[in-house]
């Protein structure tokens, strides 16, 4: 809100609003605006939000200077003459002759702007030719594991460029085609929807993005091409460009290939010994558009196929001797292909109002097929089940925006539409035959079905200021969701050789109206908003299957939201948020039918179900010490849930029926139901501090976290307590461009109480990763160091040791291009061990890897800038 420094004046009352943005359309929280119309002065500083509202003016001629660090001084004048004026967005340039006298030493790594953490690149020295995904796993607090990109352990949503979505779907090929030496700052935030950001209430968690802040000036071409090859004739080609100029951005990128993610050093994680083939593509366009319209297009094509082998041990937990063991090897072929068109238009239609609108469509083609052959102390078996599936999935999100010429006051309108058709096609085929070798149990199942669903969600929102730190919201909105699944299924009993050939149809209509207000508080070192909402839902459901069930359920429920924040200091903030929710239980939860691809654990839903509800309350620090160079990070979460859907197992000791089931012995039949007592408690601290003697980056961060899960085990009752104890270090170089190295340790433990038995599901898994670039006359020298360890009572020790090395020359005159000799698993595993529990069982899979591969790269780094100084106005 506006902090007035001068009484208001008399007479006619007066008043405008307006934006203060950069040239990226970021907004400038703090600006100082001055007004004066050679009378009076007024100054007045923009909201957390970028918005500035000053009354009481006089009529007349005024002039306005708008300033703020790190950007040129903005001077104009306008006239004053009726009630209200919005003067739109101000938009202000970078002062570049200030950042150009800006040296490493005076440079701060970390600042805290109201809810975002910025980082400055200056402060991180990386070596020549690295890329965003090399800077930011420098970044205080920030990882990469494979495709996901963490913040404090929280998966990072989208990736922006200069606050555009260029691959929005990809955070780490956002990352990945943007050199570092063109990356000013890095943001990390929470991103909310357009409404609730125009309405400036923050009732939701958001969803945490990363905004990287480039140095382009002028027009830019920049990308990177690379071939990769390996003595089995596989390989690996992708190439990447971007080109941006002015307001306009068009990025692109294309990869095929037959090398496997973990022989290229990608991923670790990813076991296969088949044919592996993958392929993508992607098209970006943004654009402002007659100097109104923000444009943006972009699509997508992913096309794998993946062969995978694995040996799986499950010992189940619930069982009655808690011996009962299930040891099985499975072959899995997968083919997945999704194209995707993404369209987003931003029109300011005038000073006042404004239209977003984002149509997507999807198109999904997918076949798995699965052969497992294993053996329990009772029986032996043999399944194979194949899936197939095609749809569509349409979306579509529209909102207008619109300030009212009364001072302080908004209206926004959004309609959501979502529509998906999906054709399934599933067999299932599995005999059983007890070891004493009495009786064979075949069965097959053909089931396909044709889903189609639809949702329809209109908001209405209305804001007022109430005062200068102030301000009201109110709305409401109605929900309407829709699906349907026709379908046949051909059940076969080889037993008694009937066919059963049976129509089912599941049927769901659910709507949603929900109403409420709020009211915001925003001055100077506090924030605080409380808000409540009365919600409706009407759950209709009918399923017809063997029997037809038709339910039909009301929910009334009051929803509170409150956050509050306050800044202790200067660079430190503490926050908290409490909310509830409510989650319906799934398709699948309800669904009757039953589920036998997995013969040894039967599924089948519940309709009887009722919503789950969901009290969440989330309490963080954090705090800067510039002098210093560090920072921490405290988080606080708990979590009570309220009819929780859990888990209802029946253990088998004789042949049973159950639910109309017949449960052979030794198998597990499993539904859900709900229950209360479900709980969780996290906390968690990330602490940053230099290490002078090292020159490096420091981080620690303890995490512990506890968690109660009710379960029902044959008619009973139980409750299982998980505690997790984790505690990660990471030494980050920041030594020279020349010298690199990254240390991490990871220590994990898992405990639990046992729900039943004897069996004990704690286990302590060790991570220690190591990596190491060096260059010296041209060349750079790579190591990769990864070793995995796991430590259970009753399970022989696992461990995982890979070791990636590789030399790289560079071999043209202008130093872009590249030769590469990479020797991926140096020391030839030819396994992946993995670790897991549930609340059912323990599972250890083993699977199989191609071990040592040499390979041969060749890249080259694409790159063309202009000699202008002007930075792009986007």
């Amino acid at each position: 809100m506006i902090i007035w420094c001068l009484p208001h004046i008399c007479g006619a009352q007066y008043s405008i609003e307006g934006s203060i943005k950069n040239s990226n359309d970021e907004m400038l929280p703090g600006a100082y605006i001055l007004l004066n119309n050679g009378i009076r002065k007024v100054n007045a500083y923009a909201d957390s939000e970028g918005h500035f509202f000053v009354e009481g003016l006089a009529k007349g001629r005024y002039s306005v200077i708008v300033n703020y660090v790190g950007y040129v001084r903005y001077s104009n004048t306008f006239e004053v003459s009726d009630d209200f004026r919005d003067v739109g967005v101000i938009r202000l340039l970078e002062d570049t002759a200030l950042l150009e006298e800006v040296t490493i030493a005076d440079v701060t790594p970390v600042i805290v702007k109201d809810d975002t953490i910025e980082y400055n690149a200056k402060a991180y020295k990386i070596f020549s030719g690295a890329d965003g995904i090399d800077l930011v796993q420098k970044l205080p607090g920030l990882s990469i594991a494979g495709s996901n990109v963490n913040f404090n352990g929280e998966q990072v949503i989208q990736v922006l460029i200069d606050g555009k979505a260029i691959y929005s779907t990809n955070p780490v090929a956002a990352l990945q085609n943007m050199p570092a030496d063109l990356i000013s700052r890095v943001e990390v935030y929470d991103d909310r929807g357009e409404q609730e950001k125009f309405t400036g209430f923050k009732n939701g968690n958001g969803y945490k993005t990363i905004n990287i802040k480039t140095n382009i000036r002028g027009n830019t071409v920049f990308g990177k091409a690379k071939a990769i090859c390996n003595i089995d004739k596989n390989y690996n080609a992708d190439i990447g460009i971007n080109d941006f100029k002015k307001t306009q951005r068009i990025s692109g990128s294309v990869q095929y290939g037959t090398l496997q993610p973990e022989i290229i050093g990608t991923s670790y994680a990813s076991p296969g010994t088949g044919k592996y083939r993958s392929g993508r593509m992607s098209l970006n366009y943004v654009n402002r558009i007659f100097n109104k319209v923000d444009l943006s297009v972009a699509y997508f094509l992913n096309n794998n196929h993946v062969d995978r082998e694995q040996d799986e041990e499950r010992q189940y937990i619930i069982a009655p001797d808690s011996g009962y063991t299930v040891r099985d090897r499975s072959v899995t072929a997968t083919n997945n292909t999704t194209h995707m068109f993404v369209c987003r238009i931003d029109y300011d239609i005038d000073s006042l109002n404004s239209i977003y609108f984002k149509p997507q469509i999807e198109l999904l083609k997918s076949h798995n097929n699965t052969d497992i052959n294993g053996e329990t102390l009772y029986n032996v078996t043999s399944s194979n089940i194949s899936s197939g599936l095609q749809g569509i999935n349409y979306a579509e999100e529209l909102l207008w925006k619109h300030r009212l010429r009364n001072a302080g006051q908004t209206l926004s309108i959004a309609i959501n539409f979502s529509g998906s058709s999906t054709n399934n096609n599933d067999t299932n085929y599995f005999y059983t035959a007890p070891t004493n070798g009495l009786g064979v149990d075949t069965f097959g199942r053909i089931k396909t079905a044709k889903t189609i669903g639809s949702t329809e969600f209109t908001n209405i929102a209305y804001t007022r200021k109430t005062g200068t730190s102030s301000k009201l919201l109110v709305e409401c909105s109605l929900n309407r969701f829709l699906s349907k699944s026709p379908g046949n299924i051909l059940d076969n009993y080889a037993k008694n050789a009937n066919d059963n050939n049976e129509q089912f149809n599941i049927f769901e209509k659910q709507y949603f109206v929900k109403g409420g207000a709020g009211i915001q508080y925003d001055k100077r070192r506090t924030q605080f908003t409380l808000s409540l909402y009365w919600q409706e839902i009407i759950s209709n459901n009918v399923q017809k299957q063997i029997d037809s069930v038709a339910t039909s359920r009301t929910y009334h429920t009051l929803l509170p939201v409150i956050t509050y924040a306050y800044k202790l200091k200067k660079n430190s903030t503490l926050r908290a948020h409490f909310s509830e929710t409510t989650i319906l239980p799934s398709l699948t939860q309800l669904d009757k039918l039953i589920d036998y691809n997995d013969p040894y654990v039967l599924y089948s839903g519940n309709s009887l179900l009722n919503q789950a509800y969901i009290s969440n309350l989330g309490i963080s620090y954090n705090v800067i010490n510039k002098r210093e160079s560090s920072t921490l990070l405290v988080l606080l979460n708990m979590q009570y849930i309220h009819n929780y859907i859990g888990n209802f197992s029946f253990v088998a000791n004789i042949d049973t029926f159950t639910n109309n089931v017949l449960v052979r012995k030794g198998a597990i039949f499993n539904s859900y139901m709900n229950m209360n007592g479900y709980w969780n408690l996290g906390f968690h601290i990330s602490y940053t501090v230099p290490a002078k003697f090292l020159k490096s980056l420091l981080t620690i961060s303890p995490v512990f976290n506890i968690t109660r899960v009710p379960d029902c085990i044959t008619w009973q009752m139980r409750y299982s307590n998980k505690y997790y104890f984790g505690f990660n270090a990471i030494l980050n170089s920041n030594i020279s461009n020349d010298i690199d190295f990254r240390l991490v340790s990871g220590t994990n433990i898992y405990l639990s109480t046992p729900i039943t038995g004897t069996i004990d599901p704690g286990y302590i898994k060790q991570n220690f990763s190591a990596a190491c670039k060096l260059t010296f006359r041209g060349f750079t020298l790579d190591n990769d160091f990864l070793a995995s360890f796991l430590f259970n009572k009753t399970t022989a020790t696992q461990d995982n040791i890979w070791w990636n090395i590789s030399l790289e020359r560079k071999i043209s005159k202008d130093q872009r291009g590249s030769l590469q000799f990479l020797i991926s698993d140096l020391l030839n595993n030819t396994a992946v061990k993995q670790y897991s529990n549930t609340d059912m069982y323990m599972v250890n899979t083993v699977g199989k890897s191609r071990g040592r591969n040499c390979l041969l790269s060749f890249s080259y780094k694409i790159e063309k800038r202009s000699t202008s100084n002007h930075k792009n106005d986007l």
